[in-house]
């Protein structure tokens, strides 16, 4: 063995791997020790391992909130492309609720007055009667 790879080979110390652990504790530097360590020629291969696998399981993390983010927008947009009632400054409560009585048969009930209304949605009365 050449003294070129007996750096590359030697075992790391408990005391190695604890100031390693604190060099990637730190916020960029821990980036760019990642990087050095598992694409650098002279690098412990113990590290470089290590570093190759928190950035293959970096990049699953990335790939999985990428997935978990279209399919949240995805079901989103469907759920907002069904729900076709729009409720802006131009509408009124009551005109959503009488859309949303049609949508579904069932009956809508409002009491109150304007500033504090309370609906109940109710089966119909064929519905009742049965």
């Amino acid at each position: 063995m050449s003294d070129n790879n007996s750096g590359r080979d030697a075992v790391v110390t408990t005391g190695g791997w604890f100031l390693f652990m604190i060099l990637l504790a730190i916020p960029v530097v821990n980036i760019i020790v990642i990087l050095v360590e598992a694409f650098g020629s002279g690098s412990n291969r113990n590290k470089q391992g290590y570093c190759r696998a928190l950035l293959i399981w970096f990049l699953l993390y990335v790939i999985g909130c990428i997935l978990v983010y279209a399919l949240c927008w995805g079901v989103l947009k469907t759920a907002a492309e069904n729900f076709d009632v729009n409720i802006g400054s131009d509408h009124n409560v009551t005109e959503f609720l009488n859309q949303l009585d049609k949508k579904d048969g069932k009956t809508i009930v409002i009491e109150g007055d304007n500033s504090k209304l309370k609906v109940r949605h109710e089966a119909n009365r064929e519905e009742q009667a049965e």
